[in-house]
């Protein structure tokens, strides 16, 4: 059984190692179904797309490529599948047209994959195949959305994936969705992404070489998907947002500087993170955040707390050109913020909030010196 991977009928359908130390007794059955389905074309393998229980294949075959060149052989992949029943569920909730999925798969993919490197798990659970689940703070209610429109993006690939009880992880309570086993989850955890059995996304890098030449839409999903999973932090007063994404981060760059036609105000900054230093995204100054926000870097779908915040930001008037009595107003209330210790980043989404007023550190600066005098 030891070459069972590499030799006889096997050889033809992609199926993880583990498969076959979980499955040792079904050549047999997998030998039946190539009888009726023939040999893939060259550099292809079948792949079954739904399995019974002991890792029989009940779902429909489709051919997959061996290997991942460029965008056209995930085109032929996508092209294949079919989405599950709870796509139209999920689209309902958003109250998307039921065409919406067929006129925007590229970006939908590109969320998914967004999404994949960024908060999902890509569990094994001892199993021959693997799930994918999302597991969210409560703290937000529009995380629900989030995991929603993450689900609707992966019953589009026709891995069924809903809501399930909420659960408490590491002391909080989250929203929590997982999907049934998909030996199509593996393969685009392998090909797709490029990653080995062992590989965490957290850690390990993506190898997504194929995303180059791909377009628009999927490269703005993809941005989306990091960005609106726990991978990215907008500091008002400072004026700068970053991207967290840490072994990717010089793939987010190059995409965004892309998207927006410029490398000016697009850094890779160095911070400390796991006990070694690790590069993140770093944009700052007004208008490269505003030519993010027009890409736009959060899902408008979700309509997350950062996609409102980054509105407001973009939207709102400067310290400077307010009125002298509102000057006034806005120094008092961020003294007495000050004085009771709120943070400042609180501090401006307060007052941004409040008067659709933006300040930098100057003004804080300023009303720290008065609370000295006093």
């Amino acid at each position: 059984m030891k070459n069972i991977y590499i030799n006889g009928d096997m050889k033809y359908f992609y199926l993880p190692r583990r498969f076959f130390n979980r499955n040792r007794n079904l050549p047999k059955k997998w030998g039946e179904s190539l009888k009726k389905i023939g040999k893939p074309e060259k550099g292809f393998l079948w792949i079954n797309l739904k399995l019974g229980s002991g890792g029989v294949p009940i779902g429909r075959f489709i051919q997959v490529p061996k290997k991942i060149t460029n965008f056209k052989n995930i085109k032929r992949v996508i092209s294949k599948l079919e989405p599950t029943k709870e796509t139209s569920i999920f689209l309902k909730k958003f109250n998307l047209p039921n065409d919406f999925s067929k006129k925007n798969k590229d970006y939908l993919f590109g969320y998914f994959i967004g999404v994949l490197i960024g908060d999902s798990s890509k569990d094994k659970l001892h199993t021959s195949s693997r799930t994918i689940s999302l597991g969210l703070s409560k703290k937000h209610d529009c995380n629900e959305r989030f995991g929603d429109f993450f689900s609707l993006t992966t019953n589009l690939l026709g891995i069924r994936m809903i809501r399930r009880r909420d659960r408490i992880k590491k002391d909080r309570l989250e929203y929590f969705w997982r999907s049934k086993n998909s030996l199509l989850a593996d393969y685009i955890f392998e090909k797709i992404l490029g990653l080995k059995e062992k590989d965490l996304t957290t850690y390990d890098q993506v190898n997504l070489k194929w995303m180059k030449k791909s377009p628009k839409w999927l490269k703005i999903g993809f941005i989306q998907g990091v960005c609106d999973s726990d991978g990215s932090k907008i500091h008002l007063p400072g004026r700068y947002l970053r991207i967290f994404s840490y072994p990717n981060s010089g793939l987010i760059r190059e995409i965004l500087i892309e998207l927006i036609g410029t490398s000016k105000g697009i850094k890779l900054r160095k911070i400390p993170k796991m006990g070694k230093m690790v590069n993140i995204v770093w944009i700052r100054n007004t208008k490269k955040i505003e030519d993010i926000f027009e890409i736009p870097i959060f899902n408008p779908y979700v309509n997350s707390y950062r996609y409102k915040l980054l509105e407001s930001f973009v939207k709102s008037k400067t310290f400077q050109k307010t009125d002298k009595e509102t000057k006034q107003k806005i120094r008092e209330e961020i003294k007495v913020m000050l004085k009771n210790g709120i943070g400042i980043q609180e501090i401006s989404e307060r007052i941004l909030s409040k008067y659709q007023t933006r300040f930098n550190m100057d003004v804080i600066k300023t009303v720290k010196r008065y609370i000295n005098q006093d």
